[in-house]
């Protein structure tokens, strides 16, 4: 059986005076909805299916209107009066009649052992009655541990305490819809401890990470479980959807982010790094050798000394959609912006973004395995730059690489001096070079690492993807040379041992932004006229940041590790039949194996298509391969 989406109406609750009974109405949107707008009005998008009619809620007629989810749409019968919707009850069933009363009940007895439900009993257009679950009935009896982070200074108490509460609140909230939730939160709370019981940590730091993680919890509690039972007793802040909520849709971007988890903790990356302290270092002096050399195509990671582990995996961070940050990515946090639910179907609002920000955290850990602790200490300054001047020969690999990633910050530093030659270092010109441009350079080996892991190295879609999600960011006219900058550097990966290798990846660029189907007017004709007018400053720029190229080469990159990123989980011989998805159509045995591949065929469109969106989202937060 498959369903299909065919419309998107608002479904509004509103109590007329504070000890009235609550009224239902479905409205054509929320502009329907405004001029009728009260203190206790509510609304939520819904989307009617193929076999859906909107109920009569006249006179005396009784209805029932069942809140069933998080469930699958494939996963329900045939027949129903099905409506969906981006809350953690995205499926809503309106039954009027004894054969369809029976129906619903028959389906809620089948649900009654797996899946929440929440029952309103209608007479008319007013709420009555209702009923709950079995599964809402069972007493809660959950502790949660002290809050241990006040004892680290009092000027944190505020901030610990709304943290705690916050993590209390939410891990109550989530045990019969997000139940996998409370795992990856008392992860990322021993995580969250550590650093706080961290002396040598400044106390304006810690406070830093309690603001944002207080922050993104605020909104993942409040997003996810409004529109949970008693939906008529809670609410959430995004108002168009203060009704039901958006915990489908934080479901998918859970999902999303745990795929792309699995793979990063699959690959190591910290594990292989290390390896390179057993490999002797290469004959020569990596910062003398030319991108052609043939060392460019052969040094990449090597395999780790031991196998992952079930206790490998990424730091969980907490997901929330944000109207402010948009795309962005923490320490302990990762949001998306409250666009995706209108326009997700549209490259410049995909969730495909959100592997640039999940590439920074890659980018960091990698980092992080070559520098190592010592990079803070003078020691090391002094070693590397003995190996960086010649007087010290490097005791391994990784010693070379840790010099050779001093020589990419160097030749930043050069290019901020105006000098492209050999410039005088003090001692510790590696930790204080390594922190000036540690952003800058971090930025870059992000879009390296999302060129090639993410996009397969595809410059269509990499530079389709880049160039629309930054086209709806405003004010950054004065911004288009860096972001160039960083595309090109991504594109070069793919050239850096072609001959002439910087003007073909600055041609590639050019013709790229020629070819998008984005509205050119506001970043892309410039650039495109930049990456014209001034060729030799590209060139140039380029240049100073192929060592930064070659180094992502060493340290991000192998056959393995790019199997792994791009590998899918096998399907089911049913499954496999399904030779494609149709839009907007849910069908039975049709799991998404790889989000980041589904993203990247379905989410290319213009114009923004909220029912698109919701069954993008739904297909996502189902997802056959998010976990696997």
């Amino acid at each position: 059986m498959s369903i299909q989406i065919t419309g998107e109406l608002t479904l509004v609750v509103d109590r007329p005076s504070i000890d009235g009974q609550f009224r239902v109405a479905i409205r054509d949107s929320v502009a329907a909805t405004l001029p009728h707008w009260g203190r206790a009005t509510r609304t939520s998008p819904i989307f009617q299916t193929s076999a859906a009619k909107i109920p009569l809620l006249t006179g005396r007629r009784s209805t029932r209107v069942c809140f069933i989810g998080p469930i699958s749409p494939d996963e329900l019968p045939a027949g129903f009066n099905l409506f969906l919707s981006y809350g953690v009850y995205n499926a809503i069933i309106f039954a009027q009649g004894q054969t369809e009363f029976a129906a619903l009940d028959a389906l809620l007895a089948k649900l009654a052992k797996t899946t929440p439900w929440e029952m309103w009993e209608l007479v008319g257009d007013k709420v009555q009655g209702g009923g709950y679950s079995p599964l809402l009935k069972t007493a809660s009896s959950a502790t949660h541990p002290p809050m241990r982070a006040i004892a680290h200074g009092d000027h944190l108490r505020a901030a610990s305490e709304e943290y705690q509460t916050l993590l209390a609140v939410t891990r109550s909230r989530a045990a019969p819809y997000l139940s996998e939730t409370a795992d990856e939160l008392n992860v990322l709370d021993e995580a969250l401890n550590d650093k706080i019981k961290n002396v040598e940590l400044h106390q304006v730091r810690k406070l830093q990470w309690l603001v944002n993680i207080n922050a993104a919890l605020s909104r993942f509690s409040s997003q996810s479980f409004a529109g949970t039972s008693p939906i008529l007793g809670t609410e959430c802040h995004f108002w168009t959807h203060s009704l039901l909520g958006i915990g489908l849709a934080t479901k998918a971007l859970l999902h999303f982010r745990r795929y792309v988890d699995k793979r990063a903790a699959l690959a190591q990356f910290p594990a292989r790094i290390a390896a390179f302290k057993s490999m002797d270092p290469v004959a020569s002096s990596l910062k003398a050798q030319a991108a052609t050399h043939a060392n460019w195509s052969s040094l990449t990671l090597p395999a780790p000394k031991a196998k992952a582990s079930a206790d490998v995996a990424q730091l969980p961070l907490i997901v929330c959609f944000s109207g402010r940050d948009g795309f962005k990515s923490t320490t302990f946090t990762l949001s998306a912006p409250l666009e995706v639910m209108q326009s997700g179907n549209t490259c410049a609002w995909s969730l495909q973004t959100l592997t640039h920000e999940l590439s920074h955290i890659f980018v960091e850990s990698i980092i992080a395995a070559l520098l190592e602790d010592d990079f803070s200490k003078p020691v090391w300054s002094t070693k590397i730059l003995a190996i960086y001047n010649g007087t010290r020969q490097p005791a391994n690999l990784h010693e070379q690489l840790q010099e050779f990633m001093f020589f990419a910050f160097a030749r930043l530093e050069m290019e901020d001096q105006g000098k492209l030659d050999q410039i005088d270092l003090p001692e510790d010109a590696p930790k204080q070079l390594i922190r000036k441009h540690y952003h800058t350079a971090s930025e870059l080996l992000a879009h390296i690492f999302d060129f090639v892991h993410f996009f397969q190295q595809d410059p269509t879609s990499y530079v389709n993807s880049v160039w629309s999600s930054w086209d709806v960011i405003p004010n950054i006219e004065s911004r288009i040379d860096e972001y160039i900058i960083r595309s090109l550097c991504a594109l070069h990966y793919a050239n850096l041992t072609v001959e002439n290798g910087t003007a073909v990846s600055i041609d590639m660029l050019l013709a790229k932004l020629q070819g998008l189907s984005i509205p050119r007017d506001q970043y892309v004709t410039p650039a495109i006229k930049a990456l014209k007018d001034r060729r030799d400053h590209f060139l140039q720029a380029l240049g100073v940041r192929i060592p930064l190229i070659k180094l992502a080469r060493a340290v991000m990159y192998s056959p393995e590790v790019a199997s792994i990123f791009a590998q899918t989980r096998p399907v089911s011989k049913t499954a496999a039949k399904v030779t494609g998805y149709r839009a907007k159509v849910f069908t039975k045995n049709r799991p998404v194996d790889n989000p980041i591949r589904f993203i990247l065929e379905h989410c290319l469109d213009r114009s923004s298509d909220p029912a698109k969106s919701l069954w993008v989202l739904t297909q996502l937060a189902f997802s056959g391969g998010a976990d696997a």
